[in-house]
Order: C-alpha cells, then sequence, then structure tokens
C-alpha cells in the first residue's frame, strides 16, 4: 500500500512539476496516454497540470508587477522600430484591460500563443490578485478539461483513429493526384488551343 501511495504522488509531482514549465498541451498529450492505469485519472491530471499552469502564470504577473508600467514602456519604445509594437498600443491594451481584463485573463488562457502574455498587463495595472487567480485558474481549468479529455479520447482510440486517418490519407492524395493531373491537362489543351 505505500508503495502505491509513492508512486500515486511521484506520478501527479512529476506531471505538476511539468506544467510549470511546458505548455499544458505537451503535458496533457503524454499523460493522458498514462490516465488509464491505477491511480491516474484524467481528471486529476487535468487539475494538477491546471494548478501548475495557474502558478507559473502567477510568476508571470508579479514579475510584470515588478518590471512596472515605465520599465514596460521605456522597452516597448526602444524595440518600436525592430517590432510591431508601439506605445500607444500599449495604451489601448491597458485601457481594455482596466476595463474588461477579467474576462481577457479568462479566455486568453485557451488561446496558446497569448497564454503566457495575458499575465503581463493585469501585473502591470496591478489587477486583484485574488480576482486575477480565480480568472486565471478557471480559464487554464476549462481548457485544459478540453484538451485533457480530448487527448484521452484520441488515445482510447488510438487505433480506430489511426484507421480513419489512413483512409483520410488515401482520400487526400488521392485527389492531390487527380489536381495534378487536371491541372497539366488543363495546361496542354491551353496551349493546344493557342497554337
Amino acid at each position: 500500500m505505500e508503495e502505491a501511495i509513492a508512486a500515486f504522488g511521484q506520478n501527479y509531482w512529476l506531471i505538476f512539476l511539468s506544467s510549470l514549465l511546458l505548455a499544458p498541451e505537451a503535458v496533457l498529450f503524454v499523460t493522458a496516454a498514462m490516465a488509464d492505469q491505477p491511480l491516474l485519472t484524467v481528471f486529476l491530471i487535468i487539475l494538477v497540470v491546471s494548478i501548475g499552469g495557474s502558478i507559473g502564470s502567477v510568476c508571470i504577473y508579479f514579475l510584470s508587477m515588478l518590471l512596472g508600467r515605465e520599465r514596460l514602456f521605456y522597452l516597448a519604445q526602444r524595440a518600436q522600430r525592430y517590432y510591431l509594437i508601439k506605445v500607444d498600443d500599449l495604451e489601448q491594451v491597458f485601457n481594455f484591460f482596466k476595463r474588461k481584463g477579467h474576462w481577457v485573463v479568462f479566455f486568453g488562457r485557451m488561446a496558446p500563443t497569448i497564454r503566457s502574455l495575458v499575465s503581463v498587463p493585469p501585473g502591470i495595472i496591478r489587477m486583484p490578485f485574488r480576482r486575477f487567480l480565480v480568472y486565471t485558474f478557471m480559464g487554464t481549468f476549462v481548457w485544459n478539461v478540453f484538451v485533457g479529455y480530448a487527448f484521452y479520447f484520441f488515445w482510447m482510440h488510438a487505433e480506430a483513429i489511426n484507421k480513419l486517418l489512413g483512409v483520410y490519407a488515401a482520400l487526400c492524395l488521392g485527389a492531390a493526384i487527380l489536381f495534378v493531373f487536371w491541372l497539366v491537362g488543363r495546361n496542354i489543351v491551353k496551349k493546344m488551343m493557342d497554337s
């Protein structure tokens, strides 16, 4: 029994540490395959990944709070000739965050590229921490439930999906070949008509 409890803690501890450093999609893809093993459930995996992802977002929140508005604007002003960042755009972002920031935090957790950046404006405008944490965890959890169960479904039905993908790939390849023949034939007919 003690070995089972130790394995349980070790598995979830590794999942938690991975979720601090990696995108949740990567962690959930790997761990969903193990979810049918004893002591590992999809729901607990999703919960642990959500907690880890939220802690990572909280770190970015506090780092951006330490960075401060003036330093961020200074950096943006220096970088605007290299990137498409303008100080006026940042001002608009912060004004929008003051009005609708909690919803941006919630839905931003569901956008893979934006997920990490969405923690910066709340830290700089000093969104109340409790509100930030609640919306961060809720958005992360909702996204991870969707992704986690999708990957679990994928792994549980991998053979059937693989067969379907094989048929789909064959159909796409056949369509591509027919399209190439059609293009070549059309060009040949066009050249014959022109001459």
